[in-house]
This record gives C-alpha cells, structure tokens and sequence, in this order.
C-alpha cells in the first residue's frame, strides 16, 4: 500500500478516496485504516466515494485537499475525462491528485490507453505538474483476469500499472483577474510626452525653412493665365444630340439637358375642352353620347378637369 501513501506528508483538511466495482469490499477497510492512521495528527477528514456516484454526490467546488483515485486493489478502472474533469473541480487550490489505472506497453487496446495519453487526460482536464510518482508495474493476475472480460487475447507483457501525479493550479475555478493594460499605455505615454528628444521630432519652425538647400515651389507657378479665365456658360454645355434628329439626354446627364428637354415638354399648351350643354357636370345622366367626360363622376360646376388624349378622341 506504499504506492498510494506518497503524499501522506501533505497539509490535508479534506482527503477523498475513490473506488470502483471491482473493488473487493475486504480491500477497502484496509486502506481507510491506514489512511486515517498517517492523517490523524493532521485531524484530517477521509472520506469514500465510489466513482460512478462522484457526480450524483454534488460535491461544492474546492472542497477536497488529496484525491486518491485507483489506489484500492485491484487496479483496473478507467478514468473518463468526464470523471477526471469533476475531480479537478472538487479539488480545492494547489490540490494533489494521486492516481493509479493500467496502461498498455507499445500495443493498442481499447479502451485502455498508454501512459502518456494519460498525461495528456490530466493536462486537458485542467491538472498541473503531472508527473509519474513511481515505475512501472506489471499488472498481475488479478488485474488480468477483470480486463480480460472485455479484451481479449491480452498477456501480462502488455499491461503495466502506472502511478501518476498531478496538482490543481493556485487560483479557483472560474476565478478572474482586471488586466492593467489600460495603465501601462497611459504611462507609457506620459513617458513619451515628457521626454524633450520626442517633442523635437515634430516640432517646425520658421527658420528651418530658410535652409539653402530646401527647394520648395512657388504656388503662384502652379496655375498658367488660361486656367485663371472665367469660361463662358454656353461653352460649358454637352453637345449631346447636336448632330442627331432628335436631342437626347444621356442615362446620368450632368450637363444640364435633361433638366432643358423637361421644361421643354411641359411647357406644351394644354388641349382644353369646353362643354356644349353645360351640363356635363351633372353626370352620365345628363351628358351628350359624345361627351368625353362620358363614364367620369360628376363634378362641381366651373372645376378644371384634365383628359387625356385618348378620352378627347370620340369612340367611332
């Protein structure tokens, strides 16, 4: 049982020992004796979970300062990640896990795995410092005999025990921290602000631009005396349509002429129409055959009314 008992030395208020179904009840006894023996001057609080209850527990966050896992014989449980995950997140700050699970030697056999994948399941549930506590053991008959239920063809040669420990980083789950990068830039600039070789970069004055060797260009050379003119207005215009039948607008006219064939057209005297009988006002009732205001409403005596082409042209 020296495996497990590595870390006895460790201030410990809370310690979780965990097991799973393969663990023979008369193992179990043995382990939590001598476990409360070597925390008993610490007056630390063992407890025993099982592992498929881990969950249905509903341990508070950081409540467990050691978590033993796989130290109860025989060892031949599988950690999940999911299972890792909640261990990580029972465990109190700078939290020691201890492990123990078999692993495969230079083979493939699901679902065991080898021992650095098995670092690497620590490390993504959120475990520091994972390390191996001890060699490798050969797992021994025992062990075989449980795995070999679900594997076959499997040999000693092909399984170790491996014994790995890890710690839970310094800070809570889910704890935040301000970053200050707002008040490194604002110093940052007042130590650029406050510093002379800077603020003579940019500043100018009148005496640099008396230098001889300065060329600048005069702003009086870079207009000629044609473009101080002021252009005539007819010169301006297009000469869209010019030599065509019919002047025509382009699409997006800017020169005016779209504006110019518009004022054009509306400014066509309008065809009035002047009634007969005078009557036309009062409706189709009173109206002529070949009103044109036959099939309108009628309307208030003296209102201009506006028909179109077709309505001024009688039906033949």
């Amino acid at each position: 049982m020296e495996e497990y008992l590595l870390i006895v030395k460790v201030m410990a208020k809370k310690v979780l020992v965990l097991w799973h179904g393969g663990c023979a009840p008369e193992n179990l006894q043995p382990v939590l004796i001598q476990l409360k023996e070597e925390w008993s001057s610490q007056e630390a609080e063992v407890s025993l979970e099982h592992v498929e209850r881990l969950t249905m527990a509903c341990y508070p966050e950081s409540t467990f300062d050691v978590v033993l896992c796989g130290v109860v014989p025989p060892v031949s449980f599988i950690h999940s990640n999911e299972l890792l995950e909640e261990i990580a997140r029972v465990m109190k700050p700078s939290g020691i896990l201890t492990i123990k699970e078999p692993v495969v030697l230079n083979v493939s056999l699901p679902p065991l795995r080898s021992r650095d994948k098995l670092i690497s399941a620590l490390k993504f549930s959120g475990f520091i410092n994972v390390q191996e506590s001890s060699p490798l053991i050969l797992a021994d008959q025992t062990v075989l005999h449980i795995l070999g239920e679900s594997i076959v063809n499997i040999t000693r040669q092909e399984i170790s025990i491996a014994t790995i420990q890890a710690k839970t980083p310094s800070y809570e789950t889910g704890a935040s921290t301000v970053l200050s990068f707002g008040s490194r830039i604002s110093t940052q600039q007042q130590s650029i602000s406050s510093s002379s070789n800077v603020a003579q970069i940019w500043s100018l004055s009148a005496n640099d631009t008396m230098d001889d060797d300065l060329d600048l260009m005069d702003s009086d050379t870079l207009l000629l005396e044609e473009d101080l003119v002021r252009p005539n207005p007819e010169s301006l215009k297009s000469s869209c349509g010019l030599n065509s039948g019919k002047r025509k607008a382009c699409k997006n006219c800017s020169c005016g002429l779209a504006e110019q064939l518009t004022d054009d057209s509306s400014s066509q005297p309008i065809r009035t129409v002047t009634s007969s009988c005078g009557n036309c006002y009062l409706g189709d009732a009173f109206r002529c055959a070949s009103c044109p205001y036959l099939g309108m409403p009628a309307f208030k005596s003296g209102e201009q009314i506006k028909l179109t082409d077709r309505q001024l042209n009688v039906d033949q």
